[in-house]
């Protein structure tokens, strides 16, 4: 059974997250963040309504299935909005609504649209990315699983480093041979 505390600070994070994750996405043209950022903390919501009340209700609040279609859509939206700036003004990604006046919220034409797209697209990524974790852990046994999550994100980490450090091409390829192991 869930702690009540843990429910509680749940229940008061919960809509601060989405919040903040959606003002991100919203004037990720104005200021640091936008669709990518936006999106990584509205998912962050699925982990923690996990740890709140438990896998039964992340798993009952809507299935894995929908987050995997719902990154689909999020993609074909992306690219959407590309061709129709292709076939709107002649450039791939070029912009297709009227540019506002500086600082404001709708002051960036077409790049507003893209960050809901990708915002909504790495919402649905991760959170997809979080159920399946989440639903082996159930499954298998924390124990178990938590060594094999350490030893992908060290992998990861290590192809990642040998990537951007080393400058021969065979070190680069063996970089991303282990960084590939790391995500299999």
């Amino acid at each position: 059974m869930p702690s009540p505390i843990l429910i509680s600070c749940t229940n008061l994070v919960l809509p601060i997250l989405l919040t903040l994750g959606l003002y991100i996405i919203i004037h990720g043209h104005l200021s640091p963040g936008g669709g990518f950022q936006g999106g990584v903390l509205i998912a962050g919501a699925v982990a923690l309504i996990y740890i709140g009340y438990g896998f039964k209700k992340v798993k009952n609040g809507i299935a894995s299935n929908t987050f995997k279609i719902a990154e689909d859509l999020g993609a074909l939206g992306f690219i959407i909005l590309a061709f129709i700036g292709l076939i709107g003004s002649g450039v791939f990604f070029g912009n297709i609504l009227e540019k506002g006046t500086p600082g404001e919220l709708f002051s960036s034409g077409s790049i507003f649209l893209m960050n809901f797209a990708v915002g909504f697209k790495v919402f649905a990524g991760i959170s997809f990315l979080i159920i399946i974790m989440l639903s082996n852990l159930n499954k298998k046994g924390e124990e178990y699983m938590t060594i094999n999550y350490i030893g992908a994100f060290l992998l990861i980490v290590i192809g990642l480093a040998i990537i951007v450090l080393k400058k021969n091409l065979i070190k680069i390829v063996i970089g991303m041979g282990i960084l590939d192991s790391g995500i299999n």
